[in-house]
């Protein structure tokens, strides 16, 4: 308030004083002058996107058409804890299978969008790597191939880790159990890309330079 009023009374004194001498009129037209004096020309600029996580989501639908598969792209304003959301995908996958909705097998879902880790342990790994391992752990129990999903950051990068994300299909798990690594340690440990690199499924694209978000592509073959 003490503040508020002296900068009242200091404007109040300084306009009085200088007003005095000049008239409203005066004061005006000096101000349109110094305008017009100081006036850029204008200048006329465009703006183009040339690339946005809905363009690259949408390139992955087209290529996923091309290919013979019933497409959606489900979103590319995807958020929330990494893990959980990659549930909501298998989800959709058992829905797929067994009542073909929303789609008939065989069908693509593109997503984009950055989800998040709460990161509680001290592995390696991305958000990208995490939805992918909680996938691989949630996803339709069979030993085929006929359910894949893939999750990488356009920019080739995924957290701490080289690789951009990680694929998962139904072979995941059995690989993983040969191998000896115990899926629940690893996501426990936010350590998915030491996961995904031992068996060799980390997606390693290296920087691509640009960075527009993550895209999600899941495939339901049969």
């Amino acid at each position: 308030m003490i503040l508020f009023s002296f900068l009242f009374s200091w404007f109040g004194f300084v306009g009085h004083n200088y007003l005095t001498e000049h008239t409203w009129k005066s004061v005006i037209e000096q101000g349109i002058e110094q305008e017009g004096a100081t006036k850029k020309p204008s200048i006329k600029a465009h703006n183009f996107i040339i690339g946005s996580n809905y363009i690259a989501a949408q390139a992955a639908l087209e290529k996923a058409k091309t290919l013979g598969y019933n497409s959606l792209l489900l979103t590319t304003h995807l958020e929330g804890e990494s893990k959980e959301v990659a549930k909501v995908f298998t989800a959709l996958m058992k829905d797929i299978r067994s009542h073909d909705t929303p789609l008939s097998p065989p069908a693509a879902m593109i997503a984009g969008g950055e989800t998040t880790v709460t990161v509680t342990g001290n592995g390696h790994g991305g958000r990208n790597l995490e939805f992918a391992l909680s996938a691989a752990m949630t996803m339709p129990a069979n030993d085929d191939r006929a359910v894949i999903i893939a999750s990488m950051g356009t920019d080739g990068i995924d957290g701490m880790s080289d690789a951009a994300g990680a694929i998962a299909d139904g072979f995941t798990l059995k690989r993983a159990s040969k191998a000896e690594l115990n899926p629940d340690t690893y996501i426990r440990n936010n350590d998915s890309n030491t996961f995904f690199v031992k068996l060799s499924d980390a997606l390693i694209t290296g920087r691509t330079g640009t960075n527009v978000n993550d895209v999600i592509v899941m495939l339901v073959i049969e």
